[in-house]
């Protein structure tokens, strides 16, 4: 409860929950690694972003899973709830950072390549 006072005062100062406070962890990443269900619901449901990337490219939903650690298939109570915190917050689980426009968007380039490379292929070659 104290924890959560003290966080009130920092966002009524206009704190943005979504600074970097160094190696590009957000004040959610921390709350996720030391497992601070209250601090995390509080950051959420008051704009903290779940899809930012830290230095490693971890989202706070990564850290949250376990994803990229040893524990990733030994989650525990504190994972489960995180994670049903997150999946209720405005975060897609698991993997966030691709939108359709982002992937129809690779596809085309895709398509693309491969169409100039097999008219490539088809071409006999020049002699020069």
């Amino acid at each position: 409860a104290e924890s959560i006072t003290k966080l009130k005062k920092l966002f009524n100062c206009g704190f943005n929950p979504d600074c970097n406070l160094g190696g590009g962890f957000t004040i959610l990443h921390y709350f996720i690694v030391l497992k601070k269900i209250g601090s995390i619901k509080f950051v959420i449901d008051n704009g903290g972003n779940p899809h930012i990337e830290n230095c490693d490219d971890n989202t706070a939903l990564d850290l949250a899973s376990g994803h990229g650690t040893p524990l990733y298939n030994k989650r525990d109570a504190a994972q489960t709830e995180m994670l049903s915190i997150l999946k209720a917050s405005r975060c897609t689980v698991f993997y966030p950072r691709l939108s359709t426009k982002t992937i129809n968007e690779a596809k085309n380039r895709l398509e693309s390549y491969n169409k100039r490379h097999a008219l490539s292929l088809a071409l006999p070659p020049t002699n020069q």
